[in-house]
């Protein structure tokens, strides 16, 4: 039995979503599936995560965050999929939810589907943060603070701005609006704000708010980059690195520093591999990507999931992919040109080609790409 066959068979028996992790264990355990490998649990989380993506609606398996799997009953493949309206209008919604309103939903429907009414376990985040985050601002603070003020916050997200004549404050979308001294002073209360905290003690004194600041600042930065390292380390893949992190902050209820870019290297220099990368025309560049992107995106409407754009990128391209392109990556088991028409998104979204908004899994062609493509496109 195959290891997303052994999977599937795990989950259905189980009758709950689990950890991959726990998904490798008992699969070996019951002798459903046989390794010689030393990280199963990462070979089973991969498998998994590409049967998702090229499968698409077809896939038998749902991804729930923090490495938790869920089994889609049988009978619901065997017909063709709708989104249900409701589920329709919290997928527009979901990128203009502030992080709280995001880690409450994300709470509730674990809570449904798990029956786990905490934060699901992450072994990475256990790893780095054994003892949880640090509390902001009460880890950031020194000594004696002197005098306070206090101020009571609303649910609703906060933002720091600079009006055009020099004044500072804190506001939301809502109504709420607070003038600060300065955006040290302002960014003190967004963070404390996203921390949770709607009581807040203000420390009067400048000095003590800068300090704070300055330290939670370095603080979340070397979070990232030890978070960053850790899923690298874990799935082999900047790129899936990079998207681990991120969601590791949000879980969290963190903001991502100013350091949380995605990772612009090259795509063969994989974390913790020493590798010999290909040697220059052996396999094809980025910028070949670009015009068969476009192509697909405009065939499939404009904007489309990445699974279908890069499956019909492949069918523009078979002729001309060379058999390094199609050589599997140790890192995903996908093709080489695969990993190369997504980073060839990256600089296309850059460049202007594509929209840099569009929803989470999609890609969406813009109005600059759309000129490109009438002077480029395939025959």
């Amino acid at each position: 039995m195959n290891t997303v066959d052994a999977a599937y068979k795990v989950l259905q028996e189980a009758g709950k979503p689990l950890h991959y992790a726990e998904i490798a264990r008992r699969m070996v355990q019951s002798k459903l599936w046989v390794t010689s490998g030393k990280t199963p649990e990462n070979t089973v989380n991969r498998d998994i995560n590409q049967e998702i993506m090229h499968r698409a609606h077809r896939a038998r398996f749902v991804r729930l965050g923090d490495g938790m799997y869920g089994a889609i009953p049988e009978s619901a493949l065997k017909g063709p999929k709708t989104t249900p309206p409701d589920l329709a209008f919290v997928s527009d919604a979901w990128s203009h939810l502030p992080i709280v309103a995001k880690q409450e939903v994300l709470r509730v429907v674990r809570a449904s589907l798990t029956g786990q009414t905490g934060e699901v376990d992450d072994p990475v985040i256990a790893s780095v943060l054994p003892g949880g985050p640090k509390a902001f601002p009460k880890d950031f603070l020194d000594g004696e603070i002197g005098l306070t003020q206090v101020i009571e916050l609303p649910e609703e997200q906060l933002t720091f701005r600079q009006l055009a004549g020099g004044a500072c404050v804190v506001e939301s979308h809502f109504g709420f609006r607070l003038d600060v001294r300065n955006e040290t002073e302002g960014m003190f209360i967004v963070h404390a704000h996203g921390r949770r905290a709607r009581t807040l003690n203000l420390p009067k004194k400048m000095i003590h708010l800068f300090k704070a600041v300055t330290a939670y600042r370095g603080y979340l930065r070397d979070l990232w980059q030890n978070l960053y390292r850790a899923y690298g380390r874990e799935c082999g893949d900047r790129v899936a690195a990079y998207s681990h992190a991120k969601r590791a902050f949000e879980t969290l209820g963190l903001p991502l520093p100013d350091e949380a870019e995605p990772p612009p290297v090259a795509q063969d220099d994989e974390p913790g591999e020493k590798r010999t990368k290909l040697k220059r025309g052996l396999r094809t560049p980025e910028t070949a990507f670009y015009a068969p992107i476009l192509q697909a995106l405009d065939e499939l409407g404009g904007t489309a999931r990445t699974a279908d754009v890069v499956k019909r990128v492949g069918e523009f391209m078979a002729d001309d992919l060379s058999p390094d392109d199609r050589e599997p990556l140790p890192s995903t088991g996908l093709p080489r040109w695969e990993n190369t028409s997504q980073f060839a998104r990256y600089s296309m979204v850059r460049g202007g080609l594509l929209k840099p908004d569009s929803p989470r899994g999609t890609w969406a062609i813009s109005a600059k790409g759309i000129e490109h493509l009438k002077r480029t496109r395939i025959s």
